[in-house]
């Protein structure tokens, strides 16, 4: 029976994590993702259907992220963009990962950290050879033109993939070994090598944060133990790039260490014009808009997105969505806090490890909400921990 649940997850969880190689350059593979994906979903609603209606309650996390779907879908529809279907079928897809990592964290905690971890790794290890076999980049990417993409995609989406990869197996480890074991340290070996090659500055500075964790652990755990230095550093970080720009004061750091200018490639001047496009909406934003409608908003440092998370929020859904977020990550803080669990700190630590990276960066949140879930749910971590 653990087998066949294994094999479930992997079979779920595997259609949530697909390569950015298909999807660049793999057309059929894209379709059999697809299928897979619309598969899994039904089964996830499924299962999760079933647990609602044995316990008749609902997490607040879940109603969280379920009002954090719903304000996107309002604001794109609003603004009456033609990518509406596409923007329904990613917030479904991120409320089913997130529904799926409740279900599991809190019924079968063992079997669903065991098939992350088998997905992940194999995951790394196939990018870490396409990387070694294509030092300058696998193949181009037919949006952006940049020839940096491998297995996992880009350089910098990489660490959406390496910083969970550590988490997953980091906790299992812990939960269930009681000591980081050998598997962890070849994955944390050859995460670094990767970055190595690539060297975007955003995997740098995560997995270097992560090596000095796991090296002075029993000091750092000493450190971060209380929610409130997040939030206050966060606040200090943000405050000072993003408004007060000081970063001309670690030059030695920006420009001959991570090989970047202190402009962030251009990202202070992203940052400046979002700045404009939030004030003309600030309740509801601009709803997610497609590649195309998003890149040419402006004449000149065209982008994506936001290049940092608080502003692409309110770009996206205003002061709602904000503040939806806040109340997320408060109700992930509230939980770790009245926790006795020995993954607390380590917890806030990866909480604030993803709030320097969404700084100068902005991933989809299907990227981490599912990250969230796992904390927010950390007493059952405790409970299995009590009972190995």
């Amino acid at each position: 029976m653990k087998k066949i649940m294994k094999i479930m997850y992997i079979f779920i969880l595997i259609s949530f994590f697909k390569p950015d190689y298909f999807a660049g350059v793999g057309s059929k593979f894209n379709i059999l993702y697809s299928g897979l994906n619309i598969l899994s979903m039904i089964l996830i609603f499924c299962i999760y259907l079933r647990e609602i209606i044995n316990n008749k309650k609902i997490p607040k996390i879940i109603i969280g992220i379920f009002t954090y779907c719903m304000i996107c879908i309002v604001s794109t529809f609003i603004n009456s963009y033609s990518n509406l279907g596409n923007v329904v079928f990613q917030m479904i897809k991120l409320f089913a990962l997130c529904l799926i990592y409740d279900y599991g964290i809190r019924n079968d905690l063992k079997n669903i950290l065991k098939s992350t971890n088998i997905i992940f790794s194999i995951l790394v290890i196939i990018n870490l050879i396409t990387m070694i076999l294509y030092p300058h980049g696998m193949w181009i990417s037919p949006v952006t033109g940049y020839w940096e993409n491998w297995f996992l995609g880009y350089d910098n989406n990489h660490i959406t993939i390496f910083l969970p990869t550590l988490i997953f197996m980091y906790i299992y480890d812990r939960v269930y070994k009681k000591r980081l074991t050998f598997k962890f340290f070849i994955i944390l070996f050859l995460i670094n090598l990767s970055i190595i090659i690539s060297w975007s500055a955003t995997s740098v500075v995560a997995i270097f944060l992560v090596d000095i964790y796991i090296l002075f652990e029993k000091i750092l755990s000493k450190i971060f133990v209380k929610s409130k230095k997040i939030i206050v550093g966060y606040l200090v970080l943000f405050i000072s790039i993003i408004i007060l720009k000081v970063q001309n004061i670690f030059s030695f750091l920006i420009v001959d260490i991570l090989k970047k200018d202190l402009t962030f490639s251009g990202r202070i001047y992203i940052w400046e014009y979002i700045k404009k496009f939030i004030v003309s909406k600030p309740l509801l934003g601009y709803g997610i808009q497609d590649s195309y409608t998003r890149y040419n908003m402006t004449a000149l440092w065209k982008s994506y997105h936001a290049h940092n998370f608080v502003l692409e929020i309110l770009y996206r859904g205003g002061i709602l969505l904000l503040f939806n977020v806040i109340y997320i990550i408060r109700l992930v803080i509230k939980q770790i806090n009245k926790s006795a669990n020995e993954l607390k700190s380590f917890s806030i630590f990866i909480i604030f490890l993803y709030a320097i990276i969404l700084l100068t960066e902005f991933f989809d949140p299907i990227h981490y909400f599912y990250i969230l879930i796992v904390f927010y749910n950390i007493n059952y971590l405790y409970k299995e921990r009590k009972t190995v």
